[in-house]
């Protein structure tokens, strides 16, 4: 975050919303994908 000083308004501001977006996303990919996170058996 901090090389995100350096570049202008308009990347210093559109970088974190980005990197936000693209975390939650991934994050909720992952609970969704993962079986163990859906509740589903281990031996499955």
């Amino acid at each position: 975050m901090l090389h995100c000083k350096k570049d202008g308004p308009g990347t210093k501001k559109a970088a974190p919303i980005t990197s936000w977006i693209g975390a939650a996303r991934h994050r909720g990919e992952m609970y969704q994908v993962h079986p163990t996170a859906r509740g589903a058996p281990l031996a499955e």
